[in-house]
């Protein structure tokens, strides 16, 4: 299916001030010191991954508003939007992001809802330093997929 040329231009900008925004919190994550058990450094490693999931999920909402037809309304939509991005919508747009980077996601999302939803000195210094240590690879390859989903949208510009 083809799309008007604004469309793609407006949605693909979007998107790429989202990845840059993703880009600098991988950058940041990259500057941390080595991980400890201190509240203040659970607290900055638990925000960079907050803030990068909620970027994803920004990403996830404007091609499910877009090219899906909406963002799911469900209970679990937050779920539920994770896994329609693995999904080819036939003759609209092919999976946006792999079903091994939709698992690896996944973890990111359950822990930005136990982040939301306690005191950030209550944080598990082990369980976060497990949540993260995946962080960086899960960070890249959501990059380069939506980088090849955004060159796939540009092949679709009328």
């Amino acid at each position: 299916m083809k799309f008007e040329k604004a469309v793609v231009l407006r949605i693909s900008k979007e998107i790429e001030l989202e990845l840059a925004s993703i880009r600098k919190l991988l950058d940041e994550y990259g500057d941390l010191p080595e991980f400890e058990s201190s509240s203040i450094e659970c607290r900055v490693k638990g925000s960079i991954l907050h803030d990068f999931y909620s970027g994803m999920e920004r990403i996830f909402r404007r091609i499910a508003e877009e090219l899906n037809g909406g963002v799911p309304n469900s209970e679990q939509w937050h779920r539920d939007l994770l896994d329609e991005m693995t999904w080819e919508f036939e003759g609209i747009r092919p999976p946006v992001i792999g079903e091994d980077l939709r698992d690896r996601l996944s973890v990111l999302l359950r822990f930005r809802h136990v982040f939301r939803n306690m005191y950030g000195f209550a944080l598990d210094a082990d369980k976060l330093h497990e949540t993260a240590e995946d962080f960086a690879a899960v960070a890249e390859s959501s990059i380069a997929q939506i980088e090849k989903f955004l060159a796939w949208l540009a092949s679709e510009a009328r």
